[in-house]
């Protein structure tokens, strides 16, 4: 812990007392009931700090700031922190209610820390004392709940919960789905989606965390036994739901009821009425669209459906998840061709088939989206597909009679379904193509907020920022997903180039980059480190071992970008012979690639980088010009690959046409985000230009990254408002940007 002074010395002496357990700061133990438990010293400076501040309500954040140095993304980690400190009191013979938690403000010890032995007063003052206490308590919940209600009332609702082995535990994910999609139709309420694992417990303690860690004022939990089909039984689900309140854990509403497959649909639209009839306020949205009342005829086909949608809509599908739910949706739409929102969902499935491997598919995204629409088009499910749909396939140059504008479908799925976190994210790459990138990040910023812990949602915020050169609000984003996700490179990867553009530090980022856990960062990494650094040698020195172990060819195939690094370093360093080899194997692999993919950005991008290593610049202009025209309209890929192109003219030795365009990067309008000091400063694609005249005084000029201003609208309406009277952008949004391949091109001859 970083504070230090007269009051956190006399929190830290042993001999303290909370009720009957013996607080021993100074070894970090806790004493009591025949128990003697050791704190994790997080949990103890935790403590610490809570017995200094007795009496007080101290926030989240001042928490996460004293204890953990204000590392990005510890909100999950208080909330273990306070269960475990809460769990130690009850397993020494404590009250682990003497631990508060406010909703909205933050956690409060409400308890006298007497050292050594607790003193005894006299009756009539303890009760006085107490009674104070309680009345201090009940005004500080109920200002908290009065602040809540000034915006709308968030309901937390987790994924419910499989009773037993038997049941099936995608079924049942799929019908907590269901329920909250249908509860996702009301406004005058917020749903937010949580984590299971935010709740190991079912006490009030563990309710009012899950609550304070979503910043919900109730959580809504559910649980289903489902009773399989038999010779003599049809199949029966057992389902119990409970609306609780978060600073007691006090039960609002609940049901517990046993239907067949038949009456599940009715039960759960019951549910989802019921729960929203509990918060005040709530307001139904979809009472003015033909929407049927059933989905489907079919029985059999909807609970294909359900147990699709769970495997699908997981935070982090596998490729035999996706594929089971591909599989599921199959023969939900061959029981039942009028299902239109099993077809919604197997034209978004069917929109992952080349991530995640799908072969002998039946239809194609196309075909099922064009079915779903025939069907139902005005289903939420239906225009939340098309937007997808069409934010994937934005190429105008294609005759696509599905294609168009994906944020029209999307904002009337929102309005009405204005707690669909699931089109929220859909949104945000909508509006980035359109060049309402501020828009895109209050998109991404509600999106976070329905879905904390769904890494879909953080990803699209964290993009949303980045695409602002947010830094510092995008690795914070980041840095919940590392939580999330703690065994995936990728994170640390980028909140390494986060950390860099807010620091401008290289060598500073790659010492903290080293903490990661071992074996998790590959040497790709540090490469590119190594070239912010402008450090040709260590970048060499990285790649050589492995080269030596793989062979070139496959080295290449294996490290495509550590592989391009290094044949600049060794370029850069006069090794030619293993700079030529790596160009010849990469510009071989990315054409045949290529063949089967001929207008794939990525591999574009690469055969571009392979052409500049070799040499033929002006091949390398002509593809990056050719891969900026694939999508015109889509302004947030102009601008980055118009970078691109830029950088590529600096690698190529064109100054004259790189510096005007380098210079029109840093000048943008139109919502679009300039080059800024840092990246001007330290990307290594700019080095030939660093002894041109003016190009210091450009670095000069050139912005310093803004910091995000945390504003956000309060709620789906308000954002959807905004937009609705947004100024569209087009391809007039960078200036003199089209002129740049024809200088390029010119050039090059």
């Amino acid at each position: 812990m970083r504070w230090r002074g007269p009051e956190r010395q006399a929190a830290e002496q042993s001999g303290l007392y909370l009720g009957p357990v013996a607080v021993d700061l100074e070894r970090s133990r806790l004493e009591g009931g025949g128990e003697s438990l050791e704190l994790e010293p997080r949990v103890r400076d935790l403590l610490a700090l809570l017995i200094e501040r007795r009496g007080e309500v101290v926030s989240r954040d001042e928490l996460v700031e004293e204890v953990w140095s204000g590392f990005p993304g510890a909100d999950q980690s208080l909330t273990n922190a306070v269960s475990k400190l809460r769990a130690a009191l009850q397993k020494t013979g404590g009250d682990p209610g003497i631990i508060k938690t406010l909703p909205k403000r933050g956690y409060c010890l409400v308890a006298e820390v007497p050292g050594r032995a607790p003193q005894v007063a006299p009756a009539p003052y303890r009760a006085w004392i107490a009674g104070l206490a309680v009345v201090l308590i009940g005004l500080v919940i109920a200002m908290s709940i009065f602040d809540a209600r000034s915006s709308p009332p968030r309901v937390a609702m987790l994924p419910f919960a499989a009773v037993d082995d038997r049941s099936d535990t995608d079924l049942v994910r799929g019908i907590g789905q269901a329920i909250g999609s249908r509860l996702a139709s009301y406004g005058g309420l917020e749903l937010v989606h949580g984590d299971r694992a935010l709740l190991p417990t079912g006490d009030a303690g563990a309710i009012a965390d899950v609550a304070e860690a979503l910043d919900a004022e109730l959580v809504l939990t559910g649980s289903v036994r489902v009773h399989p089909s038999g010779p003599d039984a049809v199949e029966r689900f057992d389902l119990s739901v409970q609306l609780l309140r978060a600073f007691d854990g006090a039960s609002v509403w609940g049901d517990s009821t046993q239907v067949p497959l038949s009456g599940l649909f009715t039960l759960e639209d019951r549910i989802a009425r019921s729960v929203a009839a509990a918060v005040p306020g709530a307001e139904y949205r979809l009472s003015e669209l033909r929407v049927a009342e059933t989905p489907t005829d079919s029985q059999a086909a909807y609970r294909l459906y359900l147990r699709a949608t769970g495997l699908s809509r997981r935070a982090l599908p596998t490729a035999s998840e996706v594929r089971d739910a591909y599989l599921n949706l199959q023969r939900a739409v061959e029981l039942d061709p009028e299902f239109a929102q099993a077809w919604a969902e197997l034209s978004v499935v069917l929109q992952r088939q080349e991530r995640y491997e799908l072969d002998d598919v039946a239809w194609t995204a196309a075909e099922a989206l064009t079915r779903a629409q025939s069907l139902a088009p005005d289903d939420p499910d239906v225009l939340i597909a098309q937007g997808i749909y069409r934010t994937l396939n934005a190429d105008p140059e294609q005759e696509d009679p599905l294609a168009g504008d994906p944020i029209a479908p999307l904002l009337r799925a929102l309005e009405h379904r204005p707690n669909s976190a699931r089109a929220l994210v859909a949104l945000v790459p909508a509006l980035q193509h359109r060049g309402l990138f501020d828009l895109a990040i209050d998109a991404g910023e509600l999106a976070a907020r329905r879905a904390p812990t769904d890494p879909s949602a953080l990803r699209a915020a964290t993009d949303s920022h980045n695409s602002m050169r947010h830094w510092e609000r995008a690795e914070q984003l980041a840095g919940r997903l590392a939580e999330l996700e703690p065994a995936r490179y990728v994170h640390w990867h980028g909140r390494a180039r986060m950390r860099l553009m807010a620091s401008g530090d290289p060598v500073a980022v790659r010492e903290w980059l080293s903490g990661a856990p071992k074996g998790l960062v590959p040497e790709k990494v540090f490469a590119e480190l190594d070239a912010y650094a402008r450090d040709p040698e260590a970048t060499l020195a990285r790649a050589r071992p492995m080269i030596e172990e793989l062979g070139v060819g496959a080295f290449v195939a294996r490290h495509w970008l550590l592989a391009l690094y290094t044949g600049f370093a060794a370029r850069t360093t006069g090794d030619d012979r293993l700079a030529d080899r790596i160009a010849s194997i990469a510009l071989r692999q990315s054409r045949g690639m290529l063949a089967d993919h001929p207008d794939h950005p990525s591999l574009l991008t690469g055969l571009a980088y392979a052409h500049a290593l070799a040499g033929r610049h002006s091949e390398a202009v002509n593809v990056l010009c050719r891969l900026r025209d694939l999508q015109p309209s889509n302004i947030a890929l102009t601008r980055a690959r118009t970078e691109e192109l830029a950088g590529m003219l600096a690698l190529a030795g064109r100054a004259e046409t790189a510096m005007p365009l380098v210079e029109q990067l840093t000048q943008l309008d139109y919502g679009l985000t300039p080059l800024s000091r840092h990246e001007l400063a330290l990307h290594p694609r700019w080095n030939s230009l660093r002894e041109r005249p003016g190009f210091e005084a450009l670095v000069e000029s050139a912005p310093v990254a803004e910091s995000w201003d945390g504003t956000v609208p309060s709620t789906t309406e308000k954002l959807v408002d905004r937009i609705r009277r947004a100024e569209r952008h087009d391809d007039q949004a960078i200036v003199g940007i089209k002129a740049a391949c024809s200088g390029g091109r010119r050039e090059n001859r």
